[in-house]
């Protein structure tokens, strides 16, 4: 038995015309869904954190290091929020 195919996000590249790259990932015909990630270097984080979330389903070992990663970045903005608000 084949494998499914494997879930897309797509994320455009650097370089490459944005308006092309969104077209080719919009017009996918039916059955080839696609996940559209932000820009830039937060759009690839985006995409690198979907495709963890996606595999921890199977996978307790991942489904931790998950959790303790978004742990961290809320902690990040939790920090960067208190900064903004002592300067005001």
């Amino acid at each position: 038995m084949q494998p499914p195919d494997p879930p897309s996000a797509g994320k455009v590249p650097q370089g490459h015309s944005v308006v092309e790259n969104l077209q080719a990932e919009f017009q996918m015909p039916s059955g080839i869904p696609v996940a559209t990630m932000a820009l830039g270097k937060g759009g690839a984080r985006n995409a690198a954190i979907l495709a963890v979330q996606i595999l921890a389903i199977g996978d307790k070992s991942l489904q931790k290091k998950l959790k303790s990663y978004k742990k961290r970045l809320a902690e990040k903005v939790e920090e960067k929020d208190s900064k903004l608000k002592s300067k005001a």
